[in-house]
């Protein structure tokens, strides 16, 4: 009787502990989810474009597209700085020092700037609802979006941005490979 009593008071001290020890866990990743939604929201409201200085021209392409049950969101800076933010949180900052993945990035702007006139000014930027993508081009004086498309559609050579799609991937393969 004794030894069942040690056992039912081992397991419930077991089960307190990994209530205890789980819920920082929870706590982290909601700490990391609203680091990437503000880093997020930092680039695309300008407030890293404000406090640097001022350029003509793109500054920064943002590619949001959905991951599982979240969102990454590829951005890449004209001076080269490239990551990725995961929501609900995580990713991938300074992958831009690799030269593979400026190279790529570069290659993600260029394509960015071609389409240009395809996009409108914005003052929100919401994720993308299951099944879509959003592109985004900063300047020094507004933001810019393509608006919601479908992710599947960027499939599509004649999709006006399939090629921004594949090259925004690229960049993304080359952020996972160097880190």
């Amino acid at each position: 009787m004794r030894n069942i009593g040690l056992l039912l008071i081992a397991i419930l001290v077991l089960a307190a502990l990994f209530l205890v020890l789980r819920r920082p866990g929870a706590e982290q990743r909601e700490q990391a989810a609203a680091a990437a939604r503000g880093l997020r929201n930092a680039v695309l409201s300008r407030e890293f474009v404000r406090a640097t200085v001022s350029r003509p021209g793109i500054r920064t392409v943002v590619y949001d597209w959905q991951v599982g049950a979240g969102t990454a969101s590829l951005v890449t800076f004209d001076d080269g700085s490239t990551s990725v933010y995961l929501i609900p949180g995580g990713g991938f900052i300074g992958a831009g020092a690799h030269e593979n993945v400026r190279r790529a990035a570069a290659a993600f702007r260029s394509e960015a700037a071609k389409a240009l006139g395809q996009f409108h000014p914005v003052t929100e930027y919401p994720l993308p609802a299951k099944g879509y993508s959003t592109f985004y081009i900063v300047t020094d004086s507004s933001t810019l979006s393509s608006g919601p498309v479908r992710t599947s559609d960027l499939d599509s050579q004649d999709h006006p941005f399939a090629a921004l799609g594949r090259l925004g991937q690229e960049v993304f393969t080359e952020v996972r490979k160097s880190s």
